[in-house]
């Protein structure tokens, strides 16, 4: 990514990594402005990185009360790789593939998640409502 940000410096040189504080859970880097980003490695630092860092990346299912904004593999995929930039109002996020852009060099996108409403349970007829806009008990299956 480096090079592709006009760096030619090859990423194992030295002190590029400074800012980063690495354990076998992860690492922690300021971000300009204040705050933190967390590269979360295993699934037992998501709590504590949830709470401390203001972008938290893993590749783990992040705790559903999780405050901070998480990038997973998963959105990657859809959105390719994200310029994140902060300005009076927070974060930006600029994404290489647009929703909706199909470009002839880019992999097919992934699937969305398919949205299945829950049934509501029987009503007064005893059919589920997912019967009834099927044709009801009559229909074939």
């Amino acid at each position: 990514w480096m090079t592709r940000e006009g760096d030619r410096r090859p990423a194992s040189t030295p002190g590029l990594d400074a800012a980063f504080a690495c354990d076998a859970l992860g690492c922690v880097a300021p971000l300009p402005g204040g705050g933190t980003v967390a590269v979360s490695r295993r699934a037992e630092s998501l709590d504590p990185d949830c709470l401390e860092a203001l972008i938290v990346v893993t590749a783990e299912m992040p705790p559903g009360n999780c405050p901070a904004r998480v990038i997973t593999p998963a959105e990657l995929a859809r959105t390719g790789t994200l310029a994140l930039f902060r300005d009076d109002r927070g974060w930006r996020e600029v994404p290489t593939r647009p929703r909706g852009t199909q470009r002839p060099w880019m992999p097919l996108l992934p699937s969305e998640p398919a949205y299945h409403p829950p049934a509501t349970g029987p009503d007064e007829s005893g059919l589920l409502d997912a019967d009834a806009t099927d044709g009801g008990a009559d229909a074939p299956p």
